[in-house]
Order: structure tokens, then sequence, then C-alpha cells
């Protein structure tokens, strides 16, 4: 379930998809939709230069705009960190989902909705992801992407932290859901397509924002490092928000940690020997495959062998992909950083640049003014009812402040 995600992304997550079946390369209709700008192409290559003006202008606004956000974002982080709310600022609707760390609670701020993540301090501590916590609230509280989730507030009491993030409709699957309700979380929704995979237009879409979010957590030397369907929530509009960031983490430089999904983990990470922001261009090829196809490229029964495989860097492509698809995501999935799309001297341009991509007006979708092909349906004051109620839900509380030291800094 994705808020019990949301409590654990801060430890390893595995995996628990199975082997895809054969119906699984069965072609699927493409839709068309308005969501991209109609530019013509007429041969097709793995890099394609546009020379229009309008082209240019947007690249250029673009990176402006990126640099106003990192200038922002190093202000934000570098500010003391001051608690914004309080307990009693909220109606705690109902629990809504749950993990090692403690609680997601489903409550209303001035007839906002939020998403409450309610962390008990001493389960923290016992896990020893003090550090992990407070280094997922300092980046949150600084972010700020059309396509990343917002935290709107932050605070602590004497027994837990919490984390308060706009409210994206939901994520959790129950049987007793409605017939008419469409899935919010992305994972859930390519699960009920046809074929378990999304259309052309659409994969392309949503990829678009997650090189869009990527580009933009570059710019400010963070990598996210846990990309994948689970952690993409499909707002009300169609577009999606990139959440998860527990495994986040600012890397100017080279780090060292083993995290993230075992199907998605970049062969440098399992290497040992040191990687750098490039893991999130190699999560966004196997994102790009998963989104077209239904399942990873790798995949294995254990993780020795499919460590092996992703090292190895072998995969095969199902029969319907076309060959601009399937160009991107070999320049994506190089074992070679210094021949992977991403970690070239263009950055993220040559991802962008690529012919996959070639009516996407990245200006215009940043900018949030192009249209979904899909939107979630729902009934409006009545998102949160989909959630299954629990009624013996109780926020911890102590006397006395657990851990003053610990978590000063959050």
């Amino acid at each position: 379930m994705f808020f019990e995600r949301m409590i654990d992304s801060l430890m390893p997550v595995e995996s628990s998809r199975k082997t895809p079946s054969s119906s699984s390369y069965l072609k699927s209709p493409s839709n068309s939709s308005g969501l991209i700008t109609p530019y013509s192409q007429t041969s097709l290559k793995s890099i394609i230069t546009y020379d229009s003006p309008i082209i240019t202008t947007s690249n250029v606004l673009l990176k402006n705009q990126f640099l106003i956000e990192k200038n922002h974002f190093i202000e934000k982080y570098n500010s003391k960190q001051i608690d914004n709310a309080i307990l009693n600022d909220f109606i705690i609707q109902r629990r809504i989902g749950g993990g090692s760390f403690g609680t997601v609670a489903f409550a209303i701020h001035k007839k906002k909705q939020i998403a409450m993540k309610i962390l008990e301090k001493q389960h923290i501590v016992k896990l020893k992801q003090i550090r992990h916590v407070i280094n997922e609230c300092h980046l949150l509280r600084a972010i700020h992407c059309p396509f990343i989730v917002d935290l709107l507030f932050k605070f602590k009491d004497n027994a837990n932290l919490y984390l308060c993030l706009e409210f994206i409709g939901g994520g959790e699957t129950h049987q007793y859901f409605t017939k008419g309700l469409l899935f919010f979380q992305m994972f859930h929704h390519m699960r009920k397509q046809k074929n378990k995979r999304f259309s052309e237009t659409l994969a392309c879409f949503y990829a678009a924002q997650i090189t869009l979010a990527f580009e933009y957590l570059q710019y400010l030397d963070i990598c996210h490092r846990d990309l994948k369907p689970e952690n993409c929530l499909i707002t009300y509009d169609g577009f999606i928000k990139l959440t998860d960031f527990g495994f986040a983490k600012l890397v100017p430089g080279r780090t060292y940690t083993l995290c993230g999904t075992a199907q998605y983990l970049a062969p440098e990470i399992l290497s040992n020997k040191g990687y750098g922001k490039g893991v999130d261009w190699w999560c966004l090829g196997i994102f790009l495959y998963e989104l077209n196809a239904g399942f990873s490229p790798f995949y294995a029964t254990d993780h020795s062998a499919l460590y092996s495989l992703i090292l190895r860097c072998e995969y095969k492509f199902p029969k319907h992909f076309k060959e601009d698809l399937k160009s991107l995501i070999r320049q994506l999935l190089q074992n070679d950083t210094t021949k992977r799309f991403g970690c070239l001297a263009n950055g993220a341009q040559d991802i962008k640049n690529h012919i996959y991509f070639q009516r996407i007006n990245w200006l215009s979708l940043y900018e949030k003014k192009v249209q979904s092909e899909y939107k979630p349906r729902i009934i409006k004051g009545y998102e949160y009812e989909y959630f299954e109620e629990k009624k013996d839900f109780i926020i911890p509380k102590s006397s006395i402040c657990l851990f003053e030291k610990e978590f000063q800094e959050f």
C-alpha cells in the first residue's frame, strides 16, 4: 500500500512484482491527445536538434527558472528549522495508512486536505533512522517543483514528529472501493490498464514530467534514488507528483549508501565504488521501460541473479516497443556513466532533445499549460471516503519530551 511505503521509504524496499506473462507483450492501442506540441520530424535519429527560436527560448526560460528555484532552495535549506504548526491546528479525520515508524492520517487544516505523517520518535531511534528522517524534512521544506509533492507543515511534540504533505487523493487499494473509482497511485492505475501498461502518449507524458523533476533536482545536487510507479501520485488534473524522499540526499560529488528498490538499482550502486546523481537517470530508463511494458526490464527470482543481470545490463525489449523508445532506453541504461544520457555535458538536455520526446513542449509542460489524456474520476468532498477508517487510531503521547537532543535539528 502506498502509505505504508510512504512511512517505510526510509528503509530498504523489496519488490514483490512477479514475472510477466506472455500476454504482457500484446500491443495496446495508442491514444492521441492534446498534451504534446506537434513538431514535425522527418527522420529517425537518436538525437534531434530544433532550430526553432521558440524551442531555444523555451530552453532558456526553463534554465532561468531552475536557477531561480536553486537560489530559493539554498536559502530555504540553510535557514533555521522552525515549526510552523501544532497538532491542535488540525482536525484529524482518520488513519489512512501506517508503517514501521508510525501512521499516516487524513487531516483538515483550514478546509485544506492534508496527508499527515506521524512518526514516533522512539521507533525512529530504535531503527537508527534519525538522520534520514531529518534529512527528508530539510529537503522537502526547501523543494518547490510542480511535479514533486509539497511539504506544507512540519512540527514535533514530546512523542512524535509530524510531516504534513499535500493530499493527492489517495493511493491505497481496498476490495470495497466503489466500482467507478480510478486509483490515484500510478502503480495501481497502471495495473488496471489493458495489458497492465499505459498508452504510448500517456507513458511519454508521465516520463516527461519525471525528466523535468529530475532536471530540477539535479540543479540542486539532489539525488532521489527511489523512482518507481509506486512513488508517483496522479493529481486531480492528471499530472503526477513524485513522492517518497526518504532516500533522497544532497550529492554534489559521490556517495556510497546502498539503498533503493532492487529492480531499479543502478550498476554503480551495486559495484560499491561510489556513485553520483547519474543513478536517477538510470532509474528513469527503468521507469520508462516499465510504463510501456508493465514490468521491469530486469527480473530474477533472487537478488543475486537480479543484480547479475543489472551489472551485465542484460534485458530484452517487448515486440511492441518502437525504435525511438528503445533508443532512449538504451541511452539511459548505460553501464558506463560517461555514456549515459543525463550524465553528459548537456545534462538533461540530451534526454529532452531525444526524438522520443520530439513533440513535448517542455516549458508548457512545466507550467502545466497542456492537457492530460487521463484525469482521476472523483466525487468532490468525498476523496477520503475511499480509505479504510481506523476507529482505534490513537496518536502516541508523552508527558516528557523524548529524545529532545536527537531531534533538535528537525
